[in-house]
């Protein structure tokens, strides 16, 4: 069962995770069809559901495909009308390794079978996933909506315990998953993880390889598959990875051509907005985008053309969690200016008094147990 498990989960990566993106990818003509067409997969997959949730519609796979799959030929024409041929081949010479680089990836290979591993064998296993990440994938299978979340009122708390509104994006993934396989297991939804660690050296390589040489690129590759807190932030199966995944998009479709296009603006906003649809902070990289566009002397129209991208893909989650909650970054204080748990506040100030090594220094860990 799990080698059939296996079949389909590969099936979704490809429809899910990158059919549709590869289309719209064609449409803007961008080199960098692997990183582009995941991303742009992965917001399409995110409103999918969302505005199935917003029609109160129930979310399965048959609604799931029903959406899915007409967005995705639609995509298909666009892409073709454009008039670049769909063709997908690979050009051996263009991923040959010479004899004095096959150094480079060897920390990228054990790393990456190291993180197979440990996915396979600790799926999913980290704290936050089993109140958060996960958690909510698998009420959402379960229940076939998300009417719970953000939790807002006695009965929402019932299902969803924890005063959160952090965007879906990796939660949805995972519901997706778990959707098509037919069953919530971990081992199968774990499979991502492993996917984004090879995107995210990917996208390193091809980052560098904008600015430096073949040589350089691989070095940079090699270093960040050798850094443990980087093995470490991506194991955990949380929102570290489209993060990352995100802020390469955002650096890349802005730095890989020398001349800036509104296509590639459109496409850096795009790989902004997953980043703030993975997590409130991952809102960081419109400001990120807009500094490097600034130090590139990209003109005012095309900045205003990312910023307007982002703000089109961002708002509608931000806005729906403002209307339930009254607060747009629940249950987060920004400036005072909205609302919040009261309770949940107190805890996260109490974590700030004993924690913060910056507060009464000197005293804390001489503190009674009162």
């Amino acid at each position: 069962m799990i080698y059939l498990g296996l079949v389909l989960v590969f099936g979704v990566f490809l429809l899910a995770f990158f059919v549709p993106g590869f289309f719209i990818s064609l449409f803007f003509s961008t080199k960098e069809l692997l990183l582009s067409s995941f991303i742009i997969s992965c917001l399409t997959l995110f409103y999918t559901m969302f505005f199935l949730q917003l029609g109160s519609f129930s979310i399965t796979l048959p609604s799931l495909l029903f959406i899915f799959l007409p967005v995705t030929a639609i995509f298909g024409c666009v892409g073709y009308m454009r008039g670049r041929k769909i063709k997908i081949g690979f050009h051996i010479g263009a991923v040959s390794i010479r004899k004095d680089e096959i150094i480079y990836f060897a920390p990228i290979v054990l790393s990456f079978l190291l993180i197979l591993i440990r996915s396979i064998c600790q799926p999913l296993d980290s704290y936050d996933n089993f109140f958060r990440w996960e958690f909510l994938s698998l009420k959402i299978f379960k229940e076939g909506n998300f009417l719970f979340y953000p939790p807002h009122n006695p009965d929402s708390f019932k299902e969803y315990f924890y005063p959160d509104a952090i965007p879906p994006m990796l939660s949805f993934s995972y519901a997706m998953i778990y959707f098509v396989y037919g069953a919530a297991d971990k081992i199968i939804a774990s499979c991502f993880v492993p996917l984004q660690y090879l995107l995210i050296l990917f996208g390193v390589y091809k980052l560098t390889l904008t600015q430096f040489s073949r040589k350089t690129a691989l070095i940079a590759a090699s270093i960040l598959s050798s850094c443990s807190l980087v093995f470490y932030a991506i194991k955990l199966g949380q929102e570290n990875g489209f993060i990352a995944i995100s802020l390469i998009g955002t650096l890349l479709f802005m730095l890989e051509d020398e001349n800036a296009s509104a296509g590639n603006m459109v496409l850096a906003g795009i790989a902004a907005s997953v980043g703030a649809l993975s997590r409130e902070y991952g809102c960081f990289l419109l400001f990120v985008g807009v500094i490097v566009a600034l130090n590139k002397k990209i003109s005012v129209r095309f900045i205003l053309i990312f910023a307007a991208t982002f703000f089109i893909f961002t708002m509608p989650w931000y806005i729906r969690t403002w209307v339930i909650t009254g607060n747009p970054f629940y249950n987060n204080i920004f400036f005072n200016l909205f609302p919040v748990n009261q309770i949940h506040k107190n805890i996260l100030w109490t974590y700030n008094d004993y924690y913060n090594i910056f507060i009464d220094f000197p005293n804390r860990f001489n503190r009674s147990e009162e």
